[in-house]
């Protein structure tokens, strides 16, 4: 394992895959979506072809369309759409609260394509929503006058009963 925290110099992440890529079963590239699309996008003209290897995404901080994971599959050459693409829901005051699975991703799927599965699952949604596996075993959620409150261990002490301005 090999971890490269270069940031966002999309030229400096490009040229290590390149010079360090073929050492490796796969590469899994993290961060914000549109920036990921972004070093994605530009790869051809670093002479990156993505179909040389394996590529995983985690991305964090924004939620994104099903369209926007087809794009970023097709560009990238992701072999499994439900498993090689995962968004991780969080916050600051908690960390990482939640992500992406191959179940929710498909399920998130059949709802987009599928009007019924929609209004059951997101009966109040106006797109669809990011859906998401939480840890149990460290959060508890659970909505209060229309709210998202949660109680867990943060990222320095626990909190209880937070509320989530967003």
């Amino acid at each position: 394992i090999t971890v490269a925290p270069i940031g966002v110099n999309k030229e400096l992440i490009l040229k290590t895959i390149t010079k360090l890529g073929h050492y490796y079963d796969q590469i899994i590239l993290c961060g914000y979506p549109p920036f990921i699309k972004d070093v994605i996008d530009d790869a051809a003209g670093h002479d990156v072809t993505w179909l040389d290897y394996h590529i995983k995404i985690i991305n964090a901080a924004e939620g994104f369309s099903e369209n926007f994971r087809n794009y970023i599959a097709k560009k990238a050459g992701l072999k499994n759409i439900l498993t090689d693409s995962v968004n991780i829901y969080g916050t600051v005051e908690f960390g990482a609260m939640a992500h992406e699975t191959a179940l929710t991703n498909l399920i998130r799927r059949l709802a987009l394509n599928n009007q019924e599965v929609f209004q059951s699952l997101f009966k109040d949604a106006h797109r669809l929503p990011t859906l998401a596996q939480y840890y149990p075993h460290q959060i508890y959620f659970e909505e209060v006058n229309g709210e998202v409150i949660a109680t867990g261990y943060g990222s320095a002490i626990p909190l209880i009963r937070y509320r989530f301005p967003d």
